[in-house]
């Protein structure tokens, strides 16, 4: 046995999520029917890597039963994110057309940047997420026991050059998450917090700069204190991802009204776009940036507390799983094409 597992199975996680996916089998044959289904059922889910498992998570959320295909072929395509629905046995599998809400390949498209698409206004373009850890350690709307103190803008990530030097080869006129770093720490208009020990409890070294970074390298968060720690500033500069401008620290830092700085194409990238001096502040180049920054604590408090209740009310209203699960049955109705991330397999297909 132990030699057919071999040729069967690359790994021995590949061979243990096999057993999880048999154990589900198993137990889903006794599950009975929910009034709120979904199935879903697309050739390849891999392509649209940690999306696709939130776009699960959303549904479950909301009191669905998600069923997918009952097959190997199916499961050998679950990528590392998306196969945490066989871990958590989340999901049934069977396939059930007659659900409320059949998605395939027809209905599910990678093509998120489809600029005609987004001229047009034609279909639903489901909204980037938080990192999925935040959906599946049950993160993601925690009771938040800190306040807004600081108006300051924070920047909990990874600024490694090798990495996000990789959106200048995508067709996003971003500015990398690197660069920003580095020229905001050249102008001292930036400082980075130097002591892991104590960058959740941080007060007396962000008073002198207007925005502060903290690298996830070297002062790591977990992901249960994120929101807490994201809470305690009335702004988040938001960097691009490696490959694009969307990343997941923006849902984060807007689920707790904390208010984003970004650039203009990155604001035009939300749906309905973010608005200037109303939920976040724009920029369109680094000099622009930089006297933002430093105009952010002259600006009125009764001003960043306002912009602060919109950001929270746009998340609530736009982004909140509650909500785009609402979006999505009435763009169902109406028949409508639904665009999901796909990170690289998106990018690809931009013209």
């Amino acid at each position: 046995m132990k030699i057919l597992d071999r040729i069967l199975f690359s790994s021995k996680k590949e061979l243990a999520l096999f057993k999880k996916y048999i154990l589900l089998k198993r137990k889903t044959k006794r599950l009975g029917s929910n009034e709120k289904t979904v199935f879903i059922n697309i050739y390849d889910p891999d392509d649209y890597k940690f999306y696709l498992y939130n776009f699960i998570k959303f549904f479950l959320i909301e009191g669905y039963v998600v069923y997918i295909p009952n097959s190997l072929f199916n499961f050998r395509k679950f990528n590392k994110h998306i196969s945490n629905v066989f871990r958590e046995n989340s999901v049934v599998l069977k396939s059930f057309p007659k659900a409320n809400l059949v998605f395939d390949d027809g209905n599910l498209s990678i093509d998120y940047f489809n600029a005609t698409a987004r001229l047009q206004n034609k279909g639903y373009f489901i909204p980037m997420s938080s990192h999925p850890q935040m959906y599946q350690q049950n993160h993601w709307d925690r009771k938040l026991n800190t306040e807004k103190l600081y108006t300051k803008a924070i920047l909990v990530g990874n600024f490694n050059a090798d990495y996000y030097s990789q959106i200048n080869n995508t067709k996003f006129d971003s500015i990398p998450r690197h660069i920003i770093y580095n020229y905001l720490l050249e102008k001292k208009i930036a400082m980075t917090l130097s002591s892991p020990k104590n960058v959740l409890n941080v007060v007396h070294e962000v008073l002198n700069f207007p925005c502060v970074f903290v690298d996830r390298t070297k002062n790591e968060i977990p992901q249960k204190h994120l929101r807490n720690f994201l809470n305690k500033f009335y702004f988040f500069l938001a960097a691009p991802g490696v490959l694009m401008p969307l990343s997941h620290n923006i849902i984060e830092a807007m689920s707790v009204g904390s208010i984003p700085i970004l650039q203009r194409n990155y604001a035009n990238l939300f749906v309905p776009a973010l608005s200037h001096r109303v939920n976040c502040l724009i920029f369109d180049d680094l000099n622009q940036l930089g006297n933002l920054l430093l105009e952010i604590e002259f600006l009125e408090l009764t001003l960043i507390k306002q912009m602060s209740r919109n950001t929270q009310n746009y998340y609530n209203q736009f982004l909140s799983p509650s909500a785009v699960v609402e979006r999505i049955k009435l763009e169902y109705k109406n028949k409508n094409t639904f665009y999901l991330l796909g990170e690289l397999s998106s990018i690809e297909k931009m013209s």
